[in-house]
């Protein structure tokens, strides 16, 4: 899904689901993800990135609880898949380009 088409719930979910992937279904280390955002790509991984921060942070006390049901709801999702930890750690970190 793409922005603007989409509603940005929708494709923060995909974004979401996707690290929590990564990591938990696929077994990377978050050490070797490195995050890149194009424009309003950029926007997606500051949001994943400030959502990790809060959830690790505030154990799980977060300002925007859609944002903190979206990380639970995607962790919980790919745990019944998997036989991994259920924590998820925040990645190396985030490149940002503005065209």
């Amino acid at each position: 899904r793409l922005l603007p088409e989409t509603a940005y719930d929708d494709v923060l979910w995909d974004v979401v689901l996707a690290y929590i992937y990564l990591v938990q279904i696929r077994g990377i280390d978050p050490a070797n993800i490195l995050l890149l955002g194009i424009s309003s790509g950029g926007g997606l991984v500051t949001r994943l990135l400030q959502s990790l921060a809060e959830v690790h942070r505030n154990k799980g006390e977060m300002h925007d609880a859609s944002i903190q049901t979206l990380i639970e709801q995607a962790m919980n999702r790919c745990s019944s898949s998997s036989s991994s930890s259920s924590s998820v750690l925040m990645p190396r970190g985030g490149v940002l380009i503005c065209p």
